[in-house]
C-alpha cells in the first residue's frame, strides 16, 4: 500500500499545470516551469506521466451511444409550488417595473438629448479654493508675529 505524502503548493500547482497543458492551454512560461519541476519532483512527473496516458486512452475511446434517455427525478410538489410562487412574483415584479419605472407613452427616438439644470456653482468655486490653498506655501501663510490687542 502506497502512503501518501502531503503535497506542497508548488505540487498543486505544478498538478493544475498538468491539466493545462493536456489541453493546450499552457503558456511557454508555464510549461517551462512544469518542465523544472517535474525534473526535481517523481510523484509530480508520475501524475503528470498518469495523466497523460488517461487522457490519450479517453481521446482515443470509441464514442459510447446513449441506451435509451436520460431522466430526471421530479421535485416534490412542495418544490414545485415553491418555484410556481417565485415565477408569480417575478412576473408581478417585471408588471410593476413596466407600469411603475418606465415612462408612460413617451418613447424617445434618436441619441439622449443632455438637459440643462440651474446651478450655483459653489461646488467648483470650493475646489479652487481649496487648490488655491495647496498651491500656497505655508511659510506665506504665517507671515507676521503674533501681537496682544493695542490698548
Amino acid at each position: 500500500m502506497r502512503t501518501k505524502r502531503l503535497q506542497s503548493s508548488s505540487c498543486d500547482r505544478a498538478r493544475e499545470a498538468v491539466s493545462l497543458r493536456l489541453d493546450g492551454e499552457l503558456s511557454a512560461f508555464g510549461d517551462a516551469r512544469l518542465d523544472a519541476h517535474l525534473a526535481r519532483c517523481a510523484a509530480c512527473a508520475e501524475f503528470a506521466n498518469d495523466a497523460a496516458a488517461t487522457a490519450l486512452m479517453l481521446r482515443h475511446a470509441p464514442y459510447e451511444p446513449l441506451r435509451g434517455g436520460i431522466e430526471l427525478p421530479l421535485r416534490s410538489a412542495r418544490h414545485a409550488r415553491r418555484a410556481g410562487g417565485a415565477m408569480v412574483a417575478a412576473a408581478v415584479a417585471a408588471g410593476f417595473v413596466v407600469v411603475l419605472v418606465l415612462p408612460g407613452g413617451r418613447v424617445q427616438v434618436g441619441p439622449p438629448q443632455p438637459r440643462v439644470s440651474q446651478s450655483n456653482n459653489d461646488d467648483l468655486r470650493d475646489l479652487q479654493i481649496l487648490h488655491r490653498a495647496q498651491r500656497t506655501p505655508a511659510s506665506i501663510v504665517i507671515s507676521r508675529p503674533l501681537r496682544g490687542p493695542e490698548a
